[in-house]
């Protein structure tokens, strides 16, 4: 091989390191074995630089060239070399005091909980003026008097920013460090020029950092620039006419254009490097034709029937569109073993994380751990969750879920001698606070827990966790050293668990990869914490996501060698027998472009910064280097979790190009891509296939008579009557319900305060009193039993607003109903016996109000909805059973009383009373029912149905999951079972 060029190009697909370690090696092997040795070469990223140095490691050789990452140029900078780089938050948190003051005079910019968002936006805009050179002055000069007074703030904004640059000048951040880097060593090179070979090859110089190097070393003597994916199948009148950036700087080889332009150089003049395994010539044409300019796809017309060997072209190509997102997942992990299998060495390329994880996930099934080059964003390994887990409590109590979830974290607790005994006592916790109905538990909840749980290490495990509990932090803006402090001491707290005697670095917070990756980050924040504004605790969490996202862990488990997880960067270093470009989906490949608040689209050009476009160009260039390899996969999933999703673009262009070109076979090969990926749907479905599983029967048990229980609540009526299985699945199993962790507990705790507000309010009743002073009255009860009940500040203001809303229209009706009679009991509990039968019903009554005549009156509160008359004659039979509890003298403490008149009192607004239906169905025709209803539940042939008559299919029974509803419907016949 011959340099006789200066600047080469490397056709799309072939194998990056490999063709330039040979092609290097091949110029060099005239000369001494030290002249080698003495070669530098620069490569866009350690990936690369690590597959370089394997390559010249396998050739006939001992001493090899040095290889450099162009992130790091420090040991070629040498004497040259300037100070570590300004600290990358401390960087931020000086912006975030600005852009918090620019907050606060205008408000209308945007919220305060956009804070950290917009300055991570406007550090990165900072970095990109850096990177590309463009002076404050140049942002001063912008015109924006066409603009709106928006865009005319924001510069204002930036003259602010200008001036803050310009104090810190001699405190560079990474892009500018990087820069004055580069700029360094072009000014050592330019006075003592190298004697040795320096080649810079994979970058495509879309960076201005990089364009500059890249023109510094081709000025040089003895440099050599070696561009990746080069279109030499791109006539020379297209590849020029997309120098606009306006126009051209989504196309892949627009940065191409830029850097030969600005380096004076033709099209024809780049040389094509030798490739150790040439790629597929009509392959890289028909992606050529594909990506054309918009302005060219005229030219499908002309030269698309022109072209050669179309099913040869797409021979190594396959194409599976999968129906979701999961479907898609498991082509990919089937296509990765199956080549694992086959000993090739096969790449995923996708810029689509989510999509990786699945994929991970899916290959666990047969013990198999990829590569990943990505790793793990930290927030998402277990350090990380659980930091942010403790860092949304610091301003609050937990609920009773997110105590039992962060309890039950693998790094909760992490004591290894005795967690066994801490999970124990979790499992033990949650069912008390699920029994209890307790959604925000306290001391005083864990304390009742231990005079259950009454063991020597429980004393230690509650006493613990109760110190926890009472910790209280400050409220509003606090300065970021006092949230870190307390976070970190929660943190340390939970995670070393109950025996004082354990050391926090032992516990599992900071130990791996991932724990020693937290620790790296708070030990960051806590170095430039003091140039961080005052911050919220949401403002805190807010900050402490992103910064965790920022930060990656690699897995240190050991990975499959030949199984790849790349991103599509490292596409450029193929190397692979296989590649699968998966997500190609418009907002995925490409990615949407990111919205920049700080500048609009023509304000950046007119700046000389990168447009939006840049990021869908340089991925388009990944692509079109990537179908250039020897086999290719392209999967997407037609749809995500939300919606019907597009195919991407350059993905479009191509099946819209083949579909066209029926004269030379296009519309075939077409077909045979799908045909391929449709027979990997056919391996899928084979995988997925389960065992035809019998159907359960819908169940109707008969247990013997002696069993069914002989007494029931006034509720349980109406189950016997709706849903009998119910009874037999708690009464005769002897399985109680739990009740949920979540918002549901909340509506059922909510109703057992509204019962205690209004049974206090009651007792506190005077007649002499005015509206306004029972309202107050009752909003000062409310106001007790609601924060007595509940600490969490959201469903106190909740609930109080509910009784805020129907105080007035209650009382008005209370007036009138204290006029009609007199309140005789509240909260009684009562039971009677049904007349000739062994069976007892028991219940509660909220109020029982006594007449002048006689006559009692009963009120049941409801705060949930209350049954129409209809529904009480068919089933909700519970007015009419608590008036025949004390028609038979079956309260404690009453005689007995004749009730004509009973109702539900609704606790929520602009809700009329709904009366007992005693005009439909009399008390006396009812007790005979009761007792038929009762006679048929004691013959032995009486079975208890499973949902035997809901109001509603959606309506929910606490035993579906035991009777296995949802594998069985309404509709199906009952199987009668004799227990």
């Amino acid at each position: 091989m011959e340099l006789d060029k200066k600047i080469f190009g490397m056709p799309c697909g072939a194998d990056f390191p490999r063709s330039l370690a040979s092609g290097v090696f091949n110029f060099f092997s005239a000369y001494s074995p030290e002249t080698l040795a003495r070669v530098n070469i620069i490569v866009n990223t350690n990936r690369m630089r690590l597959r370089l140095l394997e390559e010249f490691a396998s050739l006939d050789t001992v001493l090899i060239p040095k290889v450099y990452v162009l992130s790091d140029l420090s040991e070629l900078i040498g004497t040259f070399k300037d100070p570590n780089p300004n600290s990358h938050l401390q960087y931020r948190f000086e912006l975030m005091v600005l852009v918090q003051k620019l907050i606060e005079q205008q408000p209308d910019l945007a919220s305060k909980s956009a804070l950290y968002d917009l300055t991570d936006n406007l550090a990165k805009l900072i970095d990109e003026l850096q990177g590309e050179n463009v002076t404050p002055m140049m942002i001063k000069n912008l015109n924006v008097e066409d603009h709106s007074g928006h865009w005319q703030r924001i510069l204002h904004f930036m003259d602010i920013v200008v001036t803050y640059l310009e104090e810190r000048s001699l405190e560079p951040d990474s892009e500018g460090f990087q820069r004055n880097q580069v700029l360094k060593l072009l000014r050592a090179w330019e006075e003592y020029p190298p004697e040795n070979y320096i080649f810079i090859a994979g970058s495509t110089g879309s960076r201005g950092t990089t364009s500059e190097l890249i023109k510094g070393i081709y000025g040089l003597p003895n440099g050599v620039v070696v561009l990746p994916g080069f279109d030499f199948h791109m006539p020379e009148t297209v590849f020029g006419s997309i120098s606009d950036p306006l126009v051209g700087e989504d196309h892949p080889q627009y940065r191409f254009v830029k850097l030969l332009g600005e380096l004076n150089i033709k099209f024809r003049e780049v040389g094509i490097w030798p490739v150790a395994s040439p790629p597929s010539t009509p392959r890289n044409k028909l992606i050529s034709l594909a990506l054309r300019p918009a302005p060219f796809t005229d030219s499908w017309m002309l030269e698309g029937p022109k072209l050669e060997s179309l099913e040869s072209a797409c021979e190594g190509l396959s194409l599976f569109e999968a129906d979701n997102q999961r479907q898609e997942a498991l082509a990919i992990a089937m296509l990765l073993r199956q080549a694992a299998d086959q000993n090739k060495r096969v790449a995923l390329v996708t810029p689509d994380r989510r999509l990786t994880r699945q994929v991970t996930a899916e290959l666990l099934r047969w013990g198999i751990i990829p590569d990943d080059s990505a790793g793990l964003s930290f927030h998402l390994t277990l350090p990380g969750r659980f930091l942010r887990k403790v860092s949304e409590l610091l301003n609050r109590s937990p609920t009773s879920s997110e105590l039992i979830a962060l309890l039950k974290n693998p790094i909760c607790h992490s004591d290894e001698l005795d967690r066994g005994k801490h999970l124990y006592l979790v499992s033990r916790l949650e069912f008390f606070l699920r029994k209890n109905t307790i959604i925000d538990p306290g001391v005083d909840h864990l304390n009742n827990f231990l005079k259950e749980n009454n063991q020597k290490f429980t004393h230690k495990w509650v006493k613990w966790l109760s110190f926890f509990l009472m910790k209280v932090q400050k409220d509003g803006y606090q300065k970021l050293g006092y949230w870190l402090e307390e976070h970190i001491s929660n943190s340390n707290h939970l995670a070393i668990g109950s025996d004082p005697a354990n050391n926090k670095m032992s516990s599992a917070l900071w130990q791996r990869d991932a724990g020693e990756m937290a620790k790296k980050i708070i030990d960051n924040m806590f170095a430039v914490a003091d140039s961080a504004p005052l911050m919220s605790s949401f403002d805190y969490n807010r900050m402490l996501k992103t910064i965790f996202s920022d930060h990656e862990v690699r897995n240190s488990h050991i990975s499959h060698n030949d199984i790849l997880i790349w991103g599509t960067l490292e596409a450029r270093g193929n190397g692979t027998d296989l590649l699968i470009l998966s997500g190609l989906n418009e907002g995925i490949w490409p990615a949407q472009p990111d919205s920049d608040q700080w500048m609009n689209r023509k304000m950046r050009k007119d700046a000389g910064l990168l447009l939006p476009d840049r990021r869908i160009g340089l991925a388009a260039h990944d692509f079109q280097q990537a179908m250039g390899a020897k086999e290719v996969w392209i999967t997407r999933s037609k749809r995500n979790s939300e919606a019907d999703t597009t195919p991407s673009r350059w993905l479009s262009r191509l099946i819209n190009l083949l579909e066209g070109l029926t004269s030379n076979g296009g519309r075939r090969a077409l077909e045979s891509m799908r045909s391929r990926g449709a027979k990997h749907l056919l391996l899928i479905n084979e995988l997925e296939k389960t065992k035809q599983i019998k159907k359960p029967p819908r169940p109707e048990p008969i247990p013997p008579v002696k069993v069914r229980p002989k007494k029931l609540s006034v509720t349980e009526i109406k189950t016997l009557i709706r849903d009998p299985y119910s009874i037999y699945a708690r009464h005769i199993l002897k399985i109680e319900p739990l009740e949920r962790l979540d918002k549901f507990s909340a509506y059922a705790l909510r109703g057992i305060v509204y019962h205690s507000i209004f049974e206090k309010f009651m007792m506190t009743w005077n007649d002499g009193a005015n509206l306004k002073d029972h309202i107050n009255n009752l909003h000062k009860i409310a106001s007790e039993v609601i924060k007595f009940s509940t600490s969490n500040k959201i469903l106190q203001k909740f609930w109080m607003k509910g009784i805020n809303d129907l105080s007035e229209s209650f009382l008005n009706e209370e007036i009138e109903r204290h006029n009609e009679a007199t309140p005789l009991a509240f909260e009684r509990i009562g039971r009677f016996k049904i007349k000739d039968k062994d069976f007892e019903i028991s219940g509660k009554v909220d109020r029982v109000d006594l007449k002048d005549s006689g006559d009692a009156i009963i009120y049941d509160y409801k705060s949930g909805t209350l049954p129409s008359l209809k529904q009480q004659v068919a089933y909700d039979k519970q007015l009419y059973l608590l008036c025949l509890m004390l028609q038979k003298g079956g309260f404690k403490g009453l005689s007995k009383f004749e009730s004509k008149v009973a109702s539900f009192v609704p606790l929520k607004p602009n809700v009329n009373e709904v009366y007992i239906p005693t005009h439909l169905e009399s008390l006396g025709e009812f007790e005979i029912k009761l007792g038929e209803l009762i006679d048929s539940y004691f013959m032995p042939n009486t079975g208890f149905k499973a949902r035997r008559a809901l109001f509603a299919k959606e309506d929910y029974s606490p035993y579906d999951q035991i009777s296995r509803y949802g594998e069985w419907d309404t509709s199906d016949k009952c199987e009668i079972e004799i227990l």
